[in-house]
């Protein structure tokens, strides 16, 4: 899976529904260098504005997950959690489940992973 899109065309970007899974990176052996992965959006469901994500890490690196109201570089912002301040992360060989409100989401890695992959779900 590519890198973060700078300027997606339409056939790029993916929305998440129910039931849907995306790898932000496939192989992190063959997908060399990924510490912006690609950006998805949540698919809005009538009267449902928070989505739960499930993030599937199983790169050797921690993932910070990160939002934007609108797909530019620099609006993305990491998640924390309202109460702590922390940042909202999926540690390496770990899985997690977030509720969030997007409506643009990706991750990042502080230090590209060498293996491994990362899988989110809705």
């Amino acid at each position: 899976m590519p890198s973060y899109i700078t300027n997606p065309q339409v056939s790029q970007v993916k929305a998440l529904y129910p039931g849907d899974s995306l790898a932000l990176v496939n192989s992190a052996a063959t997908d060399s260098g990924i510490t912006k992965t690609i950006q998805f959006t949540a698919g809005k469901l009538p009267g449902y504005t928070p989505v739960q994500l499930v993030f599937n890490n199983t790169s050797n690196q921690t993932a910070t997950i990160h939002s934007a109201a609108s797909d530019a570089e620099g609006n993305y912002q990491p998640v924390t959690n309202g109460d702590t301040g922390n940042a909202a992360t999926v540690a390496a060989s770990k899985s997690e489940i977030f509720t969030l409100v997007g409506p643009w989401f990706r991750c990042t890695y502080s230090t590209a992973p060498t293996t491994g992959s990362l899988i989110v779900s809705r």
